[in-house]
């Protein structure tokens, strides 16, 4: 499936409205207990999906920090997931789902996206509830249980919560990664000093002794980290963040 496939229900906030929103963590916490109260799973994450090219951040946990390694496996394996492809079809409602809803347990089991992200979490049976979907982004909860699958009582829950999820989230979305998550290599580090002197990929790799193949995923890796997908972007977010003079 295409990365720059559109969503189908068009969210009434832009998506870079959406980015640039300052969220609070205190108020996602408060949301997460409300939907282990009411609905009950063994792991709730909230995920961010980015414009195509700027990858898929996800926080999990009790105090629901900011995982990169979820966050760069998701990025990777997320079209593969059943329930993100059912969103992606044309005209889809978007209302909440369950994996079984859209793909038979076989499937499931053998998707690349349970394989690799899913199945060392113990995340067999999911319920998603989207938020705010547009062409280009979009945001919710993904509820994850072991042993038993979520009933129809917590489908319709999570159908009537989100209309209340969605005005949070349209005041706190995509809380601003701080410098303790990020976590430059030191090479990586050495390329963001490079691409900071004006060094393309080429030069970073002709000055570090590298292949320009090389060079690239460096920078990849760093725009994944950052959640950024372009030199100044990356710069001014370094700068923001003190993390880069």
């Amino acid at each position: 499936m295409a990365e720059n496939a559109t969503f189908g229900t068009p969210s009434t906030a832009p998506a870079e409205a959406l980015f640039q929103a300052e969220a609070h963590p205190k108020v996602h916490a408060l949301v997460a207990s409300c939907l282990h109260a009411l609905i009950g799973a063994d792991e709730l994450i909230r995920f961010e999906i980015r414009p195509p090219g700027g990858g898929t951040r996800a926080f999990a946990g009790g105090d629901l920090h900011y995982d990169p390694q979820l966050s760069a496996a998701f990025t990777r394996y997320r079209l593969e997931h059943p329930a993100v492809q059912s969103y992606l079809r044309p005209k889809d409602d978007c209302r909440p789902r369950r994996v079984s809803d859209v793909a038979s347990q076989a499937t499931w089991l053998s998707s690349a996206t349970y394989v690799n992200v899913f199945r060392a979490r113990g995340g067999r049976h999911q319920l998603s509830i989207v938020t705010h979907l547009d062409g280009r982004a979009g945001c919710g909860w993904l509820l994850t249980r072991t042993l038993h699958d979520f009933t129809d009582r917590d489908v319709d829950m999570a159908r009537d919560l989100r209309p209340l999820l969605a005005l949070f989230g349209a005041a706190h979305l995509y809380a601003p990664i701080c410098a303790d998550d990020i976590r430059l290599t030191r090479r990586e580090t050495q390329v963001v000093a490079l691409l900071g002197g004006g060094l393309t990929a080429n030069a970073i790799a002709h000055r570090c002794g590298m292949s320009p193949r090389t060079a690239q995923k460096h920078l990849e890796n760093i725009y994944r980290k950052l959640g950024t997908n372009d030199r100044v972007t990356t710069l001014h977010r370094l700068h923001v963040l003190n993390l880069f003079e």
